[in-house]
């Protein structure tokens, strides 16, 4: 029966490799979500006592395996098999729990937006149930007797990333058993461990791993639109731009020499309009996708001439105004120079169009900013043209 149980744990660990071909086969989402993980510590049971004091109680080890599948940065469902030995003067024992549970990572919940090092740390609270198969053994006794029983646990984990691939952790553990069958007689009210665990996890997988984001990441990642809605708005600003162009151009020469033609300029700010209202409803139908390009910004700038902004957005102020939706500030940057300094130049930038924004009476609770660095160009930085388009920051509705 013993032998039974270490086998439990060995095919628990074992269920990687499904998950692996799970992973391949059946996963399509944009991350992977598959992890496992094995662990060790001590435990001593709570009504087994051989002193006064809890210290004087006898602690022994605890060996086991997590098959963990991850659904969001929140919230993850698992497997695990757990080995207690309860071993004394007078008896040996043992109980491996096959058990399912929930994970809540506590720290999302408290903390959606993370920046640093701070990323890298996650509190967890894991609840779980199934069952207990152990035995005891006392001294005299040529084999084990034998039990089940359930089993229910709860747990508090702090973990670490590494890596992106690795992770470790300590927690501290609760577990209950409907019996106290696997100790000899006078100890069955012996029913609860209480157990310190350290282990390393392991995500299997894309390095793009759900465990590695905080909810901002997951929420702002989730709402990027496809390619082709992205070039038909940049189509219509485009055209937007052109007649903001034209429109400007009538009314200086109307200053200047007042022949310009009304009826010309009502035309031209009729087009503006209508191509207004087609962006605002290509961005509603398609929630998520790009609504705005600023492109342009110096090398090593994260600032621009407010003419500049004022050509490029001014277009789409009362769509960012009026909307309903949450609006995402992107910023990027080219391939020149660190991955550091770029991610902190692509925040920036992003930060000085928000700053551009709330300026001409957008609302700043509605505006989430983001910084990616050198991550999806517009085009190849082959170019010195190249470079100054992926130089950019996107304005994406949600």
């Amino acid at each position: 029966m013993k032998k039974l149980s270490l086998l439990a744990i060995a095919c628990t660990c074992a269920i990687c490799s499904f998950a692996q071909t799970e992973e391949t086969t059946t996963e399509t989402k944009e991350y992977s979500k598959w992890s496992i993980a094995i662990e060790g510590g001590a435990n001593t049971i709570r009504g087994i006592s051989e002193g006064e004091h809890a210290w004087e109680r006898p602690y022994n080890f605890n060996l086991g395996g997590i098959v963990e599948y991850t659904f969001t940065p929140i919230f993850g469902l698992g497997a695990q098999a757990l080995y207690l030995s309860n071993n004394t003067d007078y008896f040996d024992s043992f109980v491996t729990d096959l058990t399912g549970f929930g994970s809540l990572n506590l720290t999302n919940l408290a903390t959606p937006y993370r920046t640093g090092n701070w990323k890298k740390f996650n509190t967890y609270l894991n609840l779980g149930a199934g069952f207990g198969v152990g035995g005891f053994k006392k001294d005299g006794m040529d084999e084990y007797d034998n039990c089940v029983d359930l089993a229910a646990w709860g747990a508090v984990n702090l973990e670490y990333n590494v890596s992106e691939l690795i992770a470790i952790f300590g927690e501290g553990t609760y577990r209950w058993h409907s019996t106290g069958d696997f100790n000899p007689a006078g100890y069955q009210n012996a029913k609860d461990f209480f157990a310190a665990n350290v282990g390393v996890r392991f995500k299997l997988g894309k390095k793009d791993h759900i465990r590695n984001l905080d909810v901002n990441d997951w929420v702002a990642d989730n709402t990027l639109g496809s390619q082709e809605t992205k070039d038909a708005i940049a189509a219509l600003n485009e055209k937007v731009d052109a007649a903001q162009s034209e429109i400007d151009k009538l009314a200086a020469e109307n200053a200047a020499n007042e022949k310009a033609s009304k009826d010309d300029v009502d035309k031209l700010k009729e087009e503006v309009a209508k191509n207004a209202k087609d962006i605002e409803e290509l961005a509603s139908n398609s929630a998520g996708k790009s609504t705005a390009t600023v492109a342009g910004f110096e090398r090593n700038a994260a600032k621009m001439k407010t003419s500049d902004l004022d050509a490029q957005l001014g277009s789409v102020i009362e769509t960012l105004k009026n909307t309903d939706k949450s609006i995402i500030i992107e910023g990027y940057s080219d391939n020149t120079g660190t991955e550091a300094i770029n991610d902190k130049l692509s925040m920036q930038r992003a930060e000085f169009v928000k700053k551009y924004l709330v300026k001409n009476d957008v609302c700043p609770k509605k505006i989430i900013t983001k910084g990616y660095g050198t991550a999806n160009p517009a085009t190849s930085n082959a170019t010195d043209e190249g470079q100054k388009a992926n130089r950019r920051v996107e304005i994406i509705l949600k």
